[in-house]
């Protein structure tokens, strides 16, 4: 069973009546139909159904993942306390996105230009859109994973939050800086060396 030909407003006139909220929902489906057609799941299951209900490009791909690893940084910030925050964007959203990651990774790598022997093949592989895709969800999964572990170490060793949401900050838009300035920060504070999970 394939993607369905034609866009909704083809065969539904009421697409453009639903709300974006509605739409990401319905692109969460998507999940499982990306699993199918990449050969890692052998049956789409009932569940996943509306996935042959909206077309799925890369634009959505990306809307979806940087949505659910911007809800994942908003929890960070602004609950960081709360127990759906730790299992939400400490597991759920990166896991999520990895495996989104994963079928576009198995769907698209084999074959593909470039490489990463050199800059000059690392710059080829991501001027296919696909690929370049993967690599800003690779960025989304890992920066929200290391996020969480800094929201989870900064609550372990009692350093004030107002600290910590700059370096959430940095770390959502540039990854390792933030990371180097929450190990700064913890290491001024609190003169602690040793990472611990």
């Amino acid at each position: 069973m394939g993607w369905r030909a034609g866009g909704p407003e083809d065969w539904w006139p009421e697409a453009h009546a639903l709300s974006a909220h509605l739409r990401l929902v319905l692109c969460l489906c998507h999940l499982c139909h990306l699993w199918h057609l990449c050969h890692l799941w052998p049956v789409p299951s009932v569940a996943c159904g509306l996935c042959y209900l909206w077309p799925m490009d890369l634009e959505s791909v990306f809307t979806l993942c940087t949505t659910a690893a911007m809800a994942g940084w908003l929890l960070l910030i602004v609950a960081p306390r709360w127990p759906v925050t730790r299992w939400a964007a400490g597991l759920l959203i990166p896991v999520a996105i990895s495996a989104v990651y994963l079928a576009l990774i198995a769907a698209h790598m084999p074959g593909a230009r470039g490489g990463f022997g050199a800059l000059a093949e690392v710059t080829e592989l991501f001027s296919q859109p696909p690929l370049l895709l993967a690599g800003w969800v690779h960025y989304l999964a890992f920066d929200l994973f290391v996020g969480a572990w800094e929201a989870r170490d900064a609550q372990r060793h009692a350093i004030p939050h107002l600290l910590l949401v700059p370096c959430l900050l940095m770390t959502f838009m540039l990854g390792p800086i933030g990371l180097l300035a929450y190990i700064a920060i913890r290491a001024a504070t609190r003169r602690v060396v040793a990472i611990e999970v």
